[in-house]
């Protein structure tokens, strides 16, 4: 993320939206607040770092997903391409479909692994239906998502 203002809200399904919601708010590259439950809290560095690099990648998406859509038809998987230097994207027909790239870790950087299947639209925007994230092959993230809602861009 080099600069603009990120609000991410989400809670778990099982919680439901009126006890489980957070509130990620991360402004420029200095501020970043936690809230729950209506109280805000600094973001502790490392999350904030780790959230910055997910949402870069959530970036990155949106010209991988150009590249894909461009992609002549008949094209079943395509050759790795790299967006903004730092992360390798492939498709499968006219879809993003694989990611990877290396994050900072304790000790040694971590190859990461993206698997997305379908990708939701708003507002010029898309983010993954399901995305399933694996560190050095390990599972870590899996996320399906019900609704999502773009703004209008600035």
């Amino acid at each position: 993320m080099e600069s603009g203002k990120i609000v991410s809200e989400g809670w778990p399904v099982a919680e439901g939206e009126a006890k489980g919601l957070r509130r990620l708010i991360i402004t420029d590259v200095d501020k970043a607040t936690l809230e729950r439950g209506g109280k805000v809290t600094a973001m502790p560095a490392a999350f904030a770092t780790e959230e910055r690099a997910q949402f870069a990648f959530y970036r990155q998406l949106q010209e991988a997903a150009r590249i894909c859509a461009a992609r002549p038809a008949g094209k079943v998987m395509s050759e790795a391409f790299v967006v903004d230097g730092r992360t390798s994207f492939r498709c499968r027909g006219n879809e993003v479909r694989t990611a990877a790239n290396w994050v900072a870790a304790e000790g040694a950087p971590v190859r990461q692994e993206f698997r997305i299947v379908g990708l939701g639209r708003s507002n010029a925007t898309v983010f993954p239906r399901r995305l399933e994230i694996r560190p050095d092959g390990q599972p870590f993230f899996d996320l399906e998502v019900t609704s999502f809602s773009a703004g209008a861009a600035d």
